[in-house]
């Protein structure tokens, strides 16, 4: 019989990782800058050409993906810092 009960446990030092990896992995770098102003040139093309496709690409390009896990990870450990800087990046 399977034993449940360990299956969704994980060590301290593990969960220290995945904070660690996400917050700063929604640290602003110059590839976060380049997709999004990639990301906003392909919706503008997309609204200029009334294209609902090059829309819904240019959102799927935007990084904001890891602005908003931060800031959700920020209301979970109860860290002002982290949900400030999350809200200012994706700001």
């Amino acid at each position: 019989m399977l034993n449940f009960t360990n299956l969704f446990k994980i060590k301290q030092s593990d969960r220290n990782k995945f904070c660690s990896y996400v917050i700063e992995s929604s640290d602003p770098h110059g590839d976060f800058y380049f997709l999004t102003m990639l990301s906003a040139l392909i919706v503008a093309l997309g609204l200029l050409a009334n294209n609902i496709i090059l829309i819904i690409g240019g959102m799927v390009v935007a990084p904001i993906l890891s602005p908003i896990l931060a800031l959700a990870l920020g209301i979970i450990i109860n860290d002002s810092k982290v949900i400030l800087r999350s809200l200012k990046i994706f700001l």
